[in-house]
């Protein structure tokens, strides 16, 4: 089950778009919680590696999935489930595009 107060207790600025400077008003219909729920699918046969990737964003994987499940899915869902899956632990605050800032002293960090 997702449970969406969690996420956004995370990630309070999270909007379907992406991470939004301020809150909006914008809210996770049945259409954006059956598409969070493709990515988790998408995400669970994925490996967690112990260096992190500093190359990809979420925007950038978003568009993976979309090619390869021939489906639409929108940023906000895919940070949606990455938080869910608790496989980014990183508090980013980089606009709608989910990429963290590098952080050298944090070897804990996973990528997807």
């Amino acid at each position: 089950m997702i449970d969406l107060e969690i996420i956004l207790k995370a990630e309070p600025t999270l909007s379907p778009n992406g991470i939004e400077l301020t809150p909006t008003n914008e809210k996770f219909d049945a259409d954006y919680i059956q598409q969070i729920k493709t990515c988790i699918d998408w995400l669970k046969d994925k490996p967690i590696s112990r260096k992190f990737n500093y190359r990809s964003t979420s925007y950038g994987i978003k568009h993976k999935i979309e090619r390869e499940l021939d489906v639409y899915i929108a940023n906000g869902c895919l940070i949606a489930a990455i938080i869910h899956n608790d496989r980014f632990r990183n508090n980013i605050k980089s606009g709608t595009n989910s990429k963290p800032k590098r952080d050298r002293t944090n070897t804990n960090q996973r990528k997807i």
